[in-house]
């Protein structure tokens, strides 16, 4: 009886050593990890929460931080390099986020690769893509889920996404109601004021709001947008 109970105690005191050797070999080999982050320097409306995507020739700010067993590591005396579509563009100590300028050339993704050498004597790298959006004009309107609006006034508002611009100053904006330049509205206005009764327009007649926001100082960097209604 004795020996059985030793022989249980021994297996017992077997399977926790080996659990715990099991699970201290894996955390020794766990592969560090890079937690990377980036962010344009384009122009959005400051209510807006989502990512903020760079265009062609546009500030990304780009950082990361490396994870080891949990832990975030000090990388203050390993070597940092970085490189841009596999151009290298600089390095150094510690070097974790660096800003560069999007290839205006290439109208595709963004590929940065970024190393850190003789970590635990091996280098380590990491591929980020960062993909390349378009500027975007939208047209904010405050109305139910359809396509018919009331005779009376109205506001619309322009919202420019994705611009290479400081301020809503370095762009124009263009309204058109049906194809015209609407009264009273300046070139520079994010507002759209429409009186539909100021106008004499009869009920049942189609509506076409059109917006176009253009940069200033490119004249190649622009985004259009237009909605429909059915006047009732």
């Amino acid at each position: 009886m004795r020996g059985e109970k030793f022989l249980k105690i021994l297996t017992y005191l077997s399977v926790i050593f080996l659990s715990y050797f099991i699970l201290t070999s894996a955390r020794a080999a766990a592969t560090p990890e890079f937690i990377v982050s980036w962010k344009a320097k384009t122009l959005v409306p400051a209510e807006y929460t989502g990512k903020i995507f760079p265009i062609k020739n546009s500030l990304v700010e780009v950082g990361f931080d490396l994870l080891d067993n949990n832990k975030i590591i000090d990388l203050s005396k390993y070597t940092v390099s970085w490189y841009l579509e596999g151009d290298f563009i600089k390095s150094g100590a510690g070097l974790k986020s660096f800003i560069f300028t999007t290839n205006k050339a290439n109208e595709n993704d963004q590929l940065l690769r970024v190393t850190v050498a003789g970590y635990k004597g091996a280098d380590l790298d990491k591929f980020i893509t960062i993909p390349l959006a378009s500027p975007e004009a939208v047209i904010n309107y405050k109305s139910p889920l359809t396509n018919e609006i009331n005779i009376g006034a109205h506001e619309f508002t322009a919202l420019p996404y994705f611009f290479n611009a400081s301020s809503l100053n370095n762009l124009s904006f263009n309204w058109k109601v049906n194809g015209e330049a609407p009264q009273n509205t300046a070139n520079k206005s994010t507002i759209l004021n429409l009186n539909l009764e100021s106008q004499g327009t009869p009920t049942q007649t189609p509506l076409n709001i059109s917006l176009s926001i253009q940069n200033i100082l490119n004249a190649l960097e622009s985004a259009t947008k237009s909605l429909n209604f059915m006047i009732k």
